[in-house]
């Protein structure tokens, strides 16, 4: 996995102008982490264990898929992944 695949899929509109910077930096690990620094943004918050809890980024668009079809397909692909290794504390 490379290291700006979380941080897009994860960023919001602030991320648009460190995804350009790192673009113009070199687009290596150490570029993407020049330019998350210079707009002040911690790349903790990209590589945590997302929250259950919270919707998706765009968990409001309307489609056919049901937020519990999108769960059980979630935790299918945890434990394909992962095995019986639970990533994010639920055993």
């Amino acid at each position: 996995m490379h290291y700006s695949q979380p941080i897009m899929a994860r960023g919001d509109r602030r991320v648009a102008d460190v995804i350009y910077d790192a673009y113009k930096l070199g687009n290596d690990r150490e570029a993407w982490e020049q330019a998350l620094e210079r707009h002040d943004i911690d790349d903790e918050v990209f590589f945590r264990a997302r929250d259950d809890s919270k919707q998706l980024p765009w968990g409001f668009i309307e489609n056919s898929i049901t937020s519990e079809h999108r769960e059980s397909m979630w935790k299918g692909a945890q434990k394909r992944a992962f095995g019986s290794v639970s990533i994010s504390g639920d055993d």
